[in-house]
């Protein structure tokens, strides 16, 4: 973790955070009491990303008197690529080797091997994986001549 903030709000919570996983100056809060983030292995979470389990706030229902916006736990597989300033929100699960877009709002589930972008967050592209890795196929890019190339 190059910097960014890491926070246990009203303690009790839990953020457990895999092997070989990169943060990049994210804030990753548990807001709630007993609520968890767990970040699976060889992930990595790019600048701007927020995850928070809860809202901050108690939202009431009026005429009971009962709160209604109870925190959810957030899990990311082994193997996710999370863009730049995505916000993962409370009940957020991301299944592995996929990948959310730059400023994705994710509420939600996103299967594995999906590609998911937007606000809300919405599958664009299914059965793919990512690599840290830079790299052109021969003739798949007009600058790039010869055999293949990977950075």
């Amino acid at each position: 973790m190059s910097a960014g903030l890491l926070r246990l709000i009203h303690g009790a919570g839990l953020i457990a955070i895999g092997a070989r996983t990169t943060i990049v100056e994210a804030e990753i809060i548990s807001f709630e009491v007993g609520t968890k983030i767990v970040i699976g292995e060889d992930c990595l979470i790019s600048y701007g990303v927020h995850a928070w389990t809860g809202d901050a706030h108690s939202i009431v229902d009026a005429t009971t008197g009962k709160r209604i916006n109870h925190g959810r736990d957030i899990n990311i597989a082994n193997h996710v690529w999370i863009g730049y300033e995505a916000v993962l929100l409370k009940g957020a699960t991301v299944g592995r080797d996929s990948i959310l877009g730059a400023r994705t709002v994710l509420s939600k589930e996103i299967p594995s091997q999906c590609l998911a972008a937007g606000n809300p967050a919405k599958i664009i592209k299914k059965n793919v994986t990512w690599t840290p890795e830079v790299f052109y196929e021969k003739e798949s890019n007009p600058l790039v001549a010869g055999e293949n190339v990977r950075f």
